[in-house]
């Protein structure tokens, strides 16, 4: 399914008549390095339908890219924010939240939570993955 995704957005952004060659080689660009992203984090187990829960929404954004600094905001890493023991997601463009559910898988991986990420953990896998959650 990643792949269709894949060559999907490819085919968009070849085909949208609004942006420059200079904005589509930079979408192209950008659109190969988040699928590789989205390639390491199955290589690493992560559910596939995480994975492509992230590339999805990484893609939705990327017509709002146009420049350097669009880019630099739309490949980094989805990691919230955590303020007086609360973990908020920042008001940033391009962030995604499945992205952020396997960087906490990941981190639970190496020791445990404190309270407020396995919240903020829970509350992702229950949003991203309603069906899986309805067992827990």
């Amino acid at each position: 399914m990643l792949d269709y995704e894949y060559i999907n957005v490819l085919a968009e952004i070849l085909l949208d008549e609004t942006c420059s060659e200079k904005e589509r080689k930079l979408r192209f660009e950008l659109v190969k390095k988040i699928q590789g992203r989205a390639q390491y984090y199955l290589e690493r187990g992560f559910l596939p339908q995480v994975v492509e829960a992230f590339f999805a929404e990484k893609m939705e954004g990327i017509s709002k890219v146009f420049t350097q600094k669009d880019a630099e905001l739309f490949l980094k890493p989805s990691i919230p924010q955590v303020q007086y023991g609360d973990i908020t997601t920042p008001n940033r463009p391009f962030y995604s939240e499945a992205e952020e559910l396997m960087l906490w898988a990941e981190t639970s991986y190496r020791g445990p939570l404190v309270p407020a990420g396995n919240k903020r953990y829970q509350e992702l896998f229950q949003k991203i993955m309603p069906k899986e959650a309805a067992f827990l």
